[in-house]
C-alpha cells in the first residue's frame, strides 16, 4: 500500500511540476543518482571481493 502511495505522489508531483522530482532540484536529483551509482558499485565490488576462491 505504501508503494502505491509513493507512486501516486511521484506521478502527481511529476505532472504538476516537470522540473521537480519528489521536491528535488536538478542538482539534487543528479546528486542522488550519483551517490546511488557509487553505492551500488561499492556493494557489488564488496560482494565479488568476498566470494570464496577455490
Amino acid at each position: 500500500m505504501n508503494s502505491l502511495l509513493v507512486a501516486s505522489q511521484v506521478l502527481t508531483l511529476n505532472s504538476a511540476s516537470p522540473s521537480s522530482f519528489l521536491g528535488l532540484s536538478k542538482a539534487g536529483l543528479i546528486t542522488v543518482v550519483t551517490i546511488s551509482v557509487i553505492l551500488i558499485a561499492a556493494v557489488v565490488w564488496l560482494i565479488n571481493g568476498t566470494k570464496r576462491r577455490d
